[in-house]
């Protein structure tokens, strides 16, 4: 590598990947701050849940025998750890009087490859795989969509 590039590397799967860009064509790079981990994840997402940034807490939004919808990254953010988090959300939701029959986990898989049976586990954990549905989203699969409309943000951008 020369002074006129830059070096990347990203967390992707279970592991990582590296590139360089050539400095020239580098538009602008946004850096995010290192954080240590909580040293409770498990007080940590409670507290997350009921102490949202802008919004009530999710108790007070959903109301018993509500459909919930949950959206995971795939398999290429494998490192994210929902499978740590997923049982304290459902956990929450039950409490609140959402059963298990009510919620369905979408893996965002977006462009890339369909996740595998084992690849649900890995990222859902299996005990969640028991609990709720989980599938796979298929974006070229227009005909299981339904159009919503266009939010304020990208009607100003037209």
């Amino acid at each position: 590598m020369n002074g006129n590039e830059k070096h990347f590397t990203l967390k992707y799967g279970k592991g990582e990947v590296s590139f360089s860009i050539p400095k020239a064509r580098l538009l602008y790079e946004l850096a995010g701050r290192n954080r240590k981990p909580p040293a409770d994840l498990v007080a940590a997402y409670r507290h997350a849940l009921d102490h949202p940034i802008d919004s009530p807490p999710l108790k007070e939004l959903i109301r018993p025998g509500d459909k919930v919808a949950i959206t995971v990254s795939d398999v290429t953010r494998g490192w994210q750890r929902n499978a740590d988090t997923l049982p304290l959300l459902l956990e929450y939701l039950n409490q609140a009087g959402v059963s298990d029959e009510k919620v369905s986990v979408i893996l965002a898989v977006g462009a890339h490859r369909q996740n595998t049976a084992d690849e649900f586990v890995e990222l859902c954990s299996e005990g969640v795989c028991r609990r709720v549905r989980v599938v796979n989203h298929n974006a070229w699969e227009t005909s299981n969509m339904v159009y919503l409309g266009r939010t304020a943000a990208a009607q100003r951008s037209l």
